[in-house]
């Protein structure tokens, strides 16, 4: 994770944190720090939110430090992404590029029928207090603004508590932001996935994803396979249907039950954690965006009864679908 542990100590050295208060808390050597390239282990980060927090008390260190230095933050995939055609190419080089943010970085890009979400994850998560997550939505907002001249934003929620008043959050973000959501992520109308790029080469597309794929080879990082892919837009179109049976996906994959099987587990794909996740987001659009009744959406999203779906939609939420459309 070179570029945010490096960017992460160059922003502490702009604040005035010593070089030698750095390496002590990182346990880095001065040529690591002053070789951009080098790889440094996830643990850096953790010793410099600790430093910055107390270095900078009642500051909001992750937000600053994505005004600081959010292309150096992505790193390699920031050069890549700025080649892509269009929002749509953008989300996709970073969904499938992700790890190289980082050890453990995982970004999923979720497309729905009217926003499209970019949920992100990492094993810090747990224990960081939720400056990671802040830091890694900061840096996309900022990028994504230099990059398409635009805010695509229309929401961002994270997990953890506000680390300050939640008017600090709007004022960066320029779009509402919610806590204690089920995960960290961040919201784009689907209508604007066709945007395109102005600072696109079409020329040099093909080069930046055959670029990204010889660097995620070169660090042992796995892609998901065709036949993955093909597992997974069979699902998305199926749950447009409002089908959400694995019969159903082995009828649209055109295989039998059997053979899917065989792949689900060949791929390592858990249909149901897939199929939750659509049916979560779909909960949530049709509930904000549509008049339908919780009754109709249940049956659309497949449930026996609108029991069933209140069940679900509180497991994933925390709240009723009632309370989601009053926005409570």
């Amino acid at each position: 994770m070179a570029s945010v542990g490096i960017g992460a100590c160059m922003f502490a050295l702009s604040r005035g944190v010593s070089l030698d208060a750095i390496l002590e808390a990182t346990g880095l050597t001065a040529d690591t720090l002053l070789n951009p390239g080098a790889w440094v282990p996830q643990s850096v980060l953790a010793g410099m939110w600790r430093l910055l927090t107390t270095a900078c008390p009642g500051r909001l260190v992750s937000l600053e430090m994505a005004e600081f230095a959010a292309p150096l933050l992505l790193g390699d995939l920031g050069k890549a992404v700025r080649f892509a055609p269009d929002l749509r190419s953008t989300l996709s080089f970073i969904s499938r590029s992700s790890a190289l943010l980082g050890d453990g970085v995982r970004i999923d890009c979720l497309v729905g029928l009217v926003e499209t979400e970019l949920r992100m994850a990492h094993p810090s998560d747990e224990h960081d207090g939720g400056y990671g997550a802040e830091l890694g939505a900061a840096v996309a907002c900022r990028a994504g603004q230099a990059i398409f001249q635009s805010n695509y934003l229309a929401r961002v929620e994270f997990r953890h508590r506000p680390l300050a008043g939640v008017e600090v959050y709007t004022e960066f973000f320029k779009v509402p932001v919610v806590f204690g959501r089920p995960h960290n992520a961040m919201f784009i109308r689907s209508a604007d996935l066709g945007a395109p790029n102005p600072t696109a080469e079409p020329s040099l597309d093909i080069f930046a994803s055959r670029w990204l794929d010889r660097l995620r080879e070169e660090q042992g990082i796995a892609t998901a396979s065709e036949a993955a892919h093909r597992v997974r837009t069979a699902i998305l179109a199926n749950a447009k249907r409002s089908d959400y049976s694995t019969a159903g996906l082995a009828r649209t994959l055109g295989m039998s039950l059997r053979s899917l099987r065989r792949l689900l587990k060949a791929e390592a794909i858990e249909p149901k954690a897939v199929l939750e996740d659509l049916r979560r987001t779909y909960a949530i659009e049709f509930l904000k965006n549509t008049s339908l009744s919780i009754e109709e959406i249940a049956e659309r999203l497949g449930y026996a009864d609108e029991r069933s779906f209140r069940r679900a939609f509180e497991r994933w939420t925390g709240t009723s679908p009632a309370q989601a459309r009053r926005g409570v």
